[in-house]
């Protein structure tokens, strides 16, 4: 029987190569423990900023979409004839559906994008979501008053002036979260 003195004195180079094949095969295993977990960091970082950049698109577009219906609803009722009862009813109705449908989408947009921003990138969106609101709240109950009925174009001028300032801010503040989420990504 081999003791640990003659392991060490004549069999060194054995046991050393040995004990070195033991620590390689355990370093090795311990680097390919630590190359799958971050590498499924990676996939998961990849995966959510994928999301956060969908979100990010599709916010955008139902923004473009509800500025749109502004941008193209207010006019109407300065090219309408709106001497026809029914037929501004009718214009009425129409551009408060068409708001309600762009502000749900809109919404719904934002709310998908909010889970995937931290706390501070919410703060950015707030102001965006606060106007629009005001804003259409305050166009459905316009085209619902009696003043929508006697002055139509002095009320949509307050409303427009509102929605152009409004529209300038959220716009603003758009671009400033997307070139900071550009820095953030690495572009």
């Amino acid at each position: 029987m081999v003791t640990v003195r003659e392991l060490l004195t004549t069999f060194w180079t054995q046991t050393a190569f040995v004990l070195t094949g033991i620590f390689a095969l355990i370093f090795y295993l311990i680097k390919r423990q630590y190359d799958l977990g971050s590498k499924k960091a990676e996939i998961r970082f990849n995966a959510f900023f994928e999301k956060k950049i969908l979100s990010l698109m599709s916010f955008q577009e139902a923004y473009a979409k509800f500025s749109d219906v502004f941008a193209n609803g207010l006019p109407l009722f300065y090219t309408q004839d709106l001497s026809d009862l029914e037929k501004e009813k009718e214009l009425i109705t129409k551009l408060t559906m068409e708001i309600y449908a762009a502000h749900v989408i809109f919404s719904s947009k934002y709310q998908q994008l909010k889970l995937f921003l931290r706390e501070g990138e919410r703060e950015k969106y707030r102001p965006i979501m606060k106007n629009f609101q005001r804003l259409s709240q305050e166009l459905v109950f316009y085209l619902k008053s009696d003043e929508a009925k006697k002055e139509p174009a002095k009320g949509f001028d307050r409303i427009s002036n509102s929605y152009v300032s409004d529209f300038k801010t959220g716009a603003d503040a758009l671009r400033d979260i997307i070139v900071e989420f550009q820095k953030e990504v690495g572009y």
